[in-house]
């Protein structure tokens, strides 16, 4: 967005015991709820995100990849087999949302981070 003085960015993933159409909308219903967790957060003048974001100054994007891709060295399209589709380690760390970048308007990127 143009005008937004600050630009939030968030990739979801899943790991692979359903199909990459199901792990894809999942992706998106867990940026979701970090969004919404987030537009709740307030300010140093009480202002929550969302007043951020009508106001036109605050926009966050999201990337739902489901199983599609690696995230920190983890395959997540790999597939998994008995309760390695639920307990693994490997099936765990693809279970997440990370906020990749925050950038400031006419400025480079603030910050790297995740949130899992």
């Amino acid at each position: 967005n143009a005008g937004a003085e600050i630009e939030i960015s968030m990739k979801g993933s899943a790991s692979s015991p359903n199909t990459k159409e199901y792990n894809v909308a999942l992706s998106k219903r867990r940026i979701n709820s970090v969004k919404q967790y987030l537009l709740k957060l307030k300010d140093e003048n009480e202002n929550t995100l969302q007043d951020w974001v009508d106001k036109g100054k605050l926009v966050i994007n999201d990337n739902p990849v489901g199983e599609q891709t690696e995230i920190e060295d983890t395959d997540c399209s790999k597939e998994l087999t008995g309760n390695d589709k639920i307990y693994s380690t490997d099936a765990m760390k693809c279970r997440r949302v990370k906020i990749s970048k925050i950038t400031e308007k006419n400025s480079c990127t603030l910050f790297h981070l995740g949130i899992y």
